[in-house]
């Protein structure tokens, strides 16, 4: 199973490439500023009614990237192997289930899909 990038094939390769770049552009994302202290706070705080959302990249070859996804995507991103209902690489925030959290995450999920990658939300 191949764990660095260099192994993939040029297309899963690309792929890669694209996920890494946009979940760091996702994480970079400032919050929002026009509400105040409050609302930060507020903002950041674990919030029980959201769900922990998440989103795979869809791939046939999702074994082959998930190793190589898993040790890039940094301590705040968990990457693993989803096979059901199709083979995908599944992508979660470490981070407390909260408004910003999941802000980020939809963040995620828009950034990939202008990038051309096949996502679903999880």
């Amino acid at each position: 199973m191949t764990t660095t990038t260099a192994a993939l094939s040029p297309r899963l390769a690309g792929i890669a490439a694209a996920v890494l770049a946009c979940a760091e552009a996702a994480l970079s994302l400032p919050g929002n500023d026009n509400g105040g202290m409050a609302f930060r706070l507020a903002d950041d705080e674990a919030y029980p009614d959201d769900d922990r959302l998440g989103v795979d990249v869809i791939d046939r070859r999702a074994a082959d990237l998930a190793p190589v996804l898993a040790g890039a995507v940094g301590p705040l991103w968990r990457a693993y192997a989803v096979t059901y209902p199709r083979a995908a690489v599944g992508l979660r925030s470490k981070h407390v289930a909260s408004r910003s959290t999941n802000r980020r995450v939809r963040t995620l999920h828009a950034m990939l899909r202008a990038a051309g990658v096949a996502v679903e939300w999880a």
